[in-house]
């Protein structure tokens, strides 16, 4: 498994290789269009809403915790402030 497996895996923004854009602050969904439909670049960008949304909902009491645990640290790893604009 690698990085883009991951967003795969459990991202609900990954739609087949593209990005639905979605952005959650606080209470309220936003669609960022710079993001909407173009490719999913977690495997060479930092993403926020993977970092923000997705990671922080994979807890010792998901299912897949075992299994996801040693991808998520190694993407918190990588490429440390390379955020695409």
């Amino acid at each position: 498994m690698n990085v883009s497996q991951l967003a795969r895996d459990l991202c609900c923004n990954h739609d087949r290789g593209t990005c639905q854009g979605i952005l959650f602050e606080k209470s309220k969904g936003t669609i960022d269009g710079k993001m909407t439909g173009k490719k999913c670049w977690i495997s060479k960008y930092r993403c926020k809403y993977f970092e923000d949304i997705v990671i922080p909902a994979i807890t010792e009491k998901h299912i897949k915790y075992n299994l996801y645990k040693p991808y998520i640290l190694k993407y918190n790893l990588h490429k440390e402030n390379n955020y695409k604009p």
